[in-house]
């Protein structure tokens, strides 16, 4: 039985020692896209994008989504909706809720883009199903309206009441608002 667990310790040793090399390197760009958040909080956008844009160009999806905000605000770089389109896509298809959640938003008709209610409701069920509060916040309210969706107190306040209970104060506030008027509660 020791023979065993030392062979399993010693597995798990190499696998740990060939994964430090991509930890450092993770960690070097965790850096960078840190000081590149900090330039965007500063206001100096075409330093965040010149951090970000090697790093969204690597495949890292939180660079891709900086790089699709950047793109769409016009924050250091030409404002173009294609290009943030672009960066959003690929990181919200590698995972990343907050571009999950951006073209959710440009869906819903947001700046330079056309309405699409049913995609809009896609991308945010993605970010739901990952425990994305917000998005639990917008699904709520597309089924409260049946907008992209049919028209369902009952999902709409599921998805508030699981919004609320990550400490949602939007969440919170139109659970109460479906519980007032006895909405799918």
């Amino acid at each position: 039985m020791n023979a065993r667990l030392s062979a399993v310790f010693a597995a798990a040793a190499l696998a740990l020692a060939g994964a430090c090399p991509a930890l450092a390197q993770t960690s070097a760009q965790t850096g960078e896209l840190d000081a590149a958040h900090g330039a965007l909080a500063a206001g100096d956008y075409a330093r965040a994008a010149a951090l970000a844009d090697p790093l969204a160009e690597a495949g890292d999806p939180a660079a891709q989504h900086l790089m699709g905000y950047l793109y769409e605000k016009g924050f250091g770089v030409r404002a173009d909706i294609g290009a943030a389109l672009h960066y959003y896509g690929d990181a919200a298809v590698a995972g990343n809720t907050d571009a999950q959640i951006a073209l959710g938003e440009l869906a819903l008709g947001g700046r330079n883009a056309f309405a699409d209610y049913e995609r809009a409701a896609g991308w945010f069920r993605l970010a739901a199903a990952k425990g994305d509060a917000r998005a639990e916040v917008r699904l709520g309210l597309m089924y409260a309206d049946g907008v992209g969706v049919a028209r369902d107190h009952a999902i709409a306040a599921s998805h508030f009441a699981a919004a609320a209970a990550k400490q949602n104060a939007d969440g919170a506030f139109y659970l109460g608002v479906a519980f007032l008027n006895g909405d799918g509660v």
